[in-house]
C-alpha cells in the first residue's frame, strides 16, 4: 500500500462532517469536476500554485528565480506554464505570494496530526473525516490511517461522492464508522453535464455500501435551476430506498460561491456560467418534501 499522501488542508475543529468535534483532512484528487466545487485547489492529485497578487510588493525576487515565466511592468505577470519549479518560486517570495497547495504525508505524520485532537474526539463523541476531493482517490493510504486511528479508539467518517469503480475503494468503506455520502443528481445527462462524469458507478456503489450495513448521511448541494428539480430529488431519495441504505439522515446543503476567489488565484475560469441565487424558501420545500419520503432532514 501506499505509504505517502498528499493533504490540501487539515481544518480543526469542525462541527458539520460528521458527529462531535472533528478534524477534517481535505485529500487531493477528485474523479469528478462539478461546475460549483468549492475546493478546486483539490480536484488533481499533484501539487498546486496559488498566486496571491495583492500581497505583491513588485520586489522582483520572483523575476531572479523564474525570468521566463515571470515579468513585472507595474504588475506581476505569470505565465503559469513556463515554470520550472512552484516549490522553489513559493520558498523565494519574502510577502507569501506564491502559496502551494499539497503537503505530502506519511502514514505515521498524519495519525499523529490528527491525535493532537484526541481530547476534543473523546469529550464530544467525534473524531477524524476524510474529505477532499475526493479521499477515495488515495484510498490505500487511507486504508493504513484508516486502521491507525480505529486501534486508538478514533471514530473515522469518509466523505465521498462514489465516483470510482467499486474495488479501487471497497477496503477503505469496510475499515471506516461512517460514510458522507455525496448524491448530485439522478439524471445521469445532467450529471454528465455539470460533473463530467455519470452516475451509474455511483448508484452501484450505494447498493455496495448498504450491503456493508454502513451508517450513512447523504449530502445533497443543492443549486437553482439545476439540481433543485422535485422529481429528480423524489428520484434519489427512492434510489435510496431502493438500495435498502442505513440512511441516518439527508443533509441538505445550499449553493454558494466561497470558492470562486480560489479559481482567480489558481489561474482558472468558475466553470458556473450562469448566475445562481443561494434560495432558502427552495431548500424548505425540498426538506418538507424528502422528509415527507420518510428520511431525517
Amino acid at each position: 500500500m501506499d505509504n505517502v499522501g498528499l493533504i490540501s488542508n487539515i481544518q480543526r475543529y469542525s462541527l458539520h462532517d460528521g458527529p462531535g468535534i472533528r478534524t477534517t483532512v481535505f485529500m487531493m484528487g477528485c474523479p469528478l469536476r462539478c461546475a460549483w466545487c468549492s475546493n478546486p485547489e483539490s480536484l488533481k492529485k499533484v501539487k498546486q500554485l496559488m498566486i496571491f497578487d495583492q500581497k505583491c510588493t513588485l520586489c522582483g525576487e520572483c523575476v531572479r528565480v523564474e525570468p521566463e515565466a515571470i515579468s513585472i511592468d507595474g504588475k506581476l505577470s505569470v505565465n503559469r506554464v513556463l515554470i520550472r519549479d512552484i516549490e522553489h518560486l513559493a520558498q523565494s517570495c519574502p510577502y507569501d505570494v506564491f502559496e502551494i497547495i499539497g503537503r505530502e504525508m506519511s502514514v505515521e505524520e498524519l495519525v499523529e496530526e490528527c491525535m493532537k485532537d484526541e481530547p476534543f474526539y473523546r469529550n464530544s463523541g467525534g473524531g477524524v473525516t476524510f474529505s477532499g476531493g475526493d479521499p477515495i482517490m488515495q484510498a490505500d493510504f487511507l486504508v493504513d490511517v484508516t486502521r491507525r486511528l480505529r486501534e486508538k479508539g478514533i471514530h473515522v467518517a469518509l466523505d465521498t461522492s462514489g465516483g470510482l469503480p467499486w474495488d479501487e475503494w471497497k477496503v477503505l468503506a469496510s475499515e471506516v464508522d461512517l460514510v458522507l455520502y455525496d448524491l448530485k443528481l439522478f439524471d445521469e445527462e445532467k450529471h454528465i453535464e455539470f460533473t463530467q462524469s455519470g452516475n451509474s458507478v455511483i448508484f452501484d456503489n450505494l447498493d455496495h455500501l448498504a450491503m456493508l450495513g454502513k451508517e450513512l448521511i447523504v449530502r445533497m448541494v443543492v443549486i437553482e435551476g439545476i439540481n433543485d428539480d422535485r422529481n429528480d430529488i423524489k428520484l434519489r431519495c427512492e434510489r435510496l430506498k431502493q438500495s435498502g441504505a442505513n440512511v441516518s439522515r439527508i443533509e441538505l446543503l445550499p449553493y454558494h460561491t466561497l470558492g470562486r476567489g480560489k479559481y482567480i488565484r489558481l489561474g482558472l475560469t468558475y466553470p458556473l456560467k450562469q448566475r445562481i441565487n443561494e434560495n432558502v424558501r427552495t431548500i424548505e420545500e425540498l426538506k418538507s418534501l424528502i422528509e415527507s419520503l420518510g428520511f431525517s432532514v
